[in-house]
């Protein structure tokens, strides 16, 4: 075994066994080589790393210039080696069926969620919810450098959690996010539950007992959107078509859902004519396009595993589509959109 230089974590020899420990290979003959590896019980979680040589053949990689100017080779490095890497973990007792909070939450409001954790156990697991990443340091600078989300502000969050969970049995910890009134944007966080799983501890697997946050904080519009137009002379009808799913940024639809129900998206049109009157156009026709997952998702409520809840519906794109009677010169076509984040408009002059 020998130990690669640029590596953290090395296994130790004394884990390795390797069979036959020396041998004659000879010229087109095959042999087969077994390395055992055994790792002692007080080992720390994480990623392994050696080299096997299986020859004693090195290349130079360094050199110096003795007095009389001549190379001498001051490092060299096995030449026929293969690299073994080994990932030591220990399996959980305790099994956290959310580790994602995702979705809209309006501003100046207050949603809750709920996160639900087993303990599979023999013995009873403390656990102390904090918020904030499981390493502090390493967490927020990831996610909120270079013009990522905001990060959540600690003060928005309530957690509430018994201090332990029993063998062979579930708890729920309860978050509570307020967003005030002047909150808009992405906003991003975490709470690391500090479950005492030995299997959660160490760099490796401190990660598993994070729940990420990643929320969209909004204002529904009172002002609607308005977009003139002008109709030449001898047209007969304006057609129009009013949807969440065709604009540029369609994928927003699928974050309008609270945390146990998906939101409907809608559109108030109207138009204002060329003689200065608003005016209602006669809905034609009203699409409505939905996705539904079978419980696949793990950032999705634990409730919906099982029973009715099986079926998340995952977001909802809705179409509507108008038509009036042309009049020639300038309009205005005025939207007031609910429950999307944004909406694409088409409009149709027939002669």
């Amino acid at each position: 075994m020998v130990v690669p230089e640029w590596f953290d974590y090395i296994i130790e020899e004394d884990w390795i066994t390797i069979t036959p420990e020396e041998g004659t290979l000879k010229k087109d003959e095959t042999t087969t080589i077994t390395i055992k590896v055994t790792v002692p019980e007080d080992a720390d979680q994480g990623y392994y790393n050696a080299e096997i040589a299986l020859t004693n053949r090195t290349l130079p990689t360094e050199f110096s210039q003795d007095p009389g100017m001549n190379p001498v080779i001051i490092k060299a490095e096995y030449r026929d080696t293969f690299h073994l890497s080994v990932e030591v973990f220990i399996p959980p007792v305790v099994k956290i069926q959310r580790q994602y909070i995702e979705g809209l939450i309006e501003s100046g409001t207050t949603e809750e969620y709920e996160i639900v954790v087993e303990n599979t156990g023999d013995v009873t697991i403390p656990i102390s919810p904090k918020v904030g990443g499981c390493d502090n340091e390493y967490y927020y600078e990831e996610y909120y450098y270079g013009g990522g989300p905001s990060k959540l502000n600690e003060d928005w969050i309530t957690i509430s959690s018994p201090k332990s969970v029993p063998s062979k049995d579930k708890i729920t910890v309860n978050v509570k996010i307020s967003v005030p009134k002047d909150a808009k944007g992405s906003y991003a966080g975490g709470i690391c539950l500090n479950v005492e799983d030995p299997a959660f501890e160490g760099d490796l697997g401190m990660w598993e007992q994070q729940v990420n946050i990643n929320l969209q904080a909004w204002t529904p519009p009172t002002e609607p959107f308005t977009k003139k137009f002008n109709v030449p002379a001898g047209a007969k009808e304006i057609y129009m078509e009013v949807n969440n799913g065709d604009s540029f940024f369609n994928y927003m639809y699928y974050f309008m859902r609270s945390e146990k129900a998906v939101k409907d998206p809608d559109f108030d049109v109207s138009l204002i004519n060329p003689n200065s009157e608003e005016v209602t156009p006669e809905i034609k026709k009203i699409t409505m396009t939905g996705m539904v997952n079978l419980g696949a998702l793990d950032y999705m409520p634990p409730w919906e595993e099982t029973g009715e809840g099986i079926y998340q519906e995952m977001g909802i794109i809705k179409s509507q589509e108008y038509v009036i009677n042309a009049i020639e010169g300038e309009w205005t076509l005025k939207i007031l959109p609910e429950n999307t984040f944004s909406f694409g408009y088409n409009i149709d002059i027939t002669m």
